[in-house]
């Protein structure tokens, strides 16, 4: 990942904590059929996965999630 992707995955994760969500990254390092190696949104009143429940989206698909509350 560079620092570009790091800068960008911070700024998404600001703006989704505002809200009410956060994104978590898998740590998983090897392939599964439930792990896509990418990202989820978790609401984080309940707690719950949003979207991404296999770990498959990707920073495009955050920032896509957020413009729907602008």
């Amino acid at each position: 990942m560079t620092n570009d992707e790091r800068n960008r995955a911070v700024r998404l994760r600001h703006k989704l904590n505002k809200l009410g969500y956060t994104m978590k990254k898998t740590n998983c390092r090897r392939n599964s059929i439930d792990n896509f190696g990418g990202y989820a949104i978790i609401d984080t009143a309940c707690n719950a996965i949003v979207r991404g429940s296999r770990f498959d989206l990707d920073l495009d698909d955050i920032d896509q999630f957020i413009s729907q509350f602008k």
